[in-house]
């Protein structure tokens, strides 16, 4: 889980709340994610692809990979200055 925080300078930060308050590594909470939706109790939205991110290795991250899943399914090109990010189709480096 990601908790958005916003600075009074303008800054924003991204805050893993699930490592720092319930002390879960990002492994465990894909297993779980995972075997939420495959329970069948619930369906992702963009169907398969979120899964198959989930089953993914670690880079690059759920995150971007979800992002570039969204940007392929709108049959847009990603530009990042992200190496990791790169490895992904249609996602281009400045």
């Amino acid at each position: 889980m990601l908790d958005l925080i916003q600075y009074p300078q303008g800054g924003v930060h991204l805050h893993e709340t699930r490592q720092h308050h319930y002390n879960i590594s990002k492994a465990d909470a894909r297993i779980a994610l995972l075997s939420v939706l495959r329970s069948g109790l619930v369906a992702p939205m963009n169907g398969q692809s979120v899964i198959s991110a989930l089953e993914a290795p670690a880079t690059p991250g759920l995150l971007d990979r979800l992002i570039a899943e969204d940007y392929n399914r709108a049959d847009l090109k990603i530009l990042t200055l992200d190496r990791k990010m790169t490895t992904l189709a249609a996602t281009h480096r400045l």
